[in-house]
């Protein structure tokens, strides 16, 4: 009996903890924040070369990226909907995970060529980190929405998106909090 109960307790305690373990470990969250490696084990590389893409995918227009190894990391609109570019591939942002701080702030919010890009190493993953002001002007412009992608840069495997806003003092008009 006593063996069931600690099976039983176990199982309990991972299903509590496999969803944390899950998400980008904290120092890839932090040094995407600060723009520079949260310790010695982590590698940030900013991807360079933003611009206007030639030719945006097909039925879509505003593509821009930036080319890293070969493959286009960007942002385009598609029937006026805002769409990542991931290693040549279009992903609808809000299927993120939201690990916003107000889970009544979504992702999926359009940002500008402003935002910054970086390739996060940390030993044998890499990811994605996109930081962008939730607006390009006025008071949006001062707070900023991360976007932490896995597999990001492996074709092979499908890129796992975690959104990030972290202010708890904004709410969108929209709420039901207020």
């Amino acid at each position: 009996m006593q063996i069931v109960k600690m099976l039983v307790a176990s199982l309990i305690f991972m299903s509590f903890t496999n969803p944390i373990l899950a998400a980008p470990p904290f120092q890839i969250l932090q040094t995407c924040m600060n723009g520079e490696p949260y310790n010695n084990k982590i590698v940030i590389n900013e991807l360079d070369g933003e611009g206007l893409a030639e030719r945006s995918m097909d039925g879509c227009k505003d593509q821009y990226h930036r080319i890293f190894n070969g493959h286009a990391f960007g942002t385009l609109k598609c029937n006026q909907k805002f769409y990542l570019v991931i290693n040549d591939k279009k992903i609808n942002p809000e299927l993120a995970e939201n690990m916003s701080i107000n889970p009544e702030i979504k992702p999926g919010t359009f940002f500008t060529p402003r935002a910054l890009w970086y390739k996060i190493d940390i030993e044998e993953q890499s990811y994605l980190c996109i930081f962008a002001p939730i607006a390009e002007q006025g008071v949006g412009a001062s707070y900023n929405q991360y976007y932490i992608i896995e597999n990001a840069f492996n074709v092979d495997l499908k890129p796992k998106l975690y959104f990030y806003f972290l202010d708890k003092n904004i709410t969108p008009i929209t709420s039901k909090t207020l």
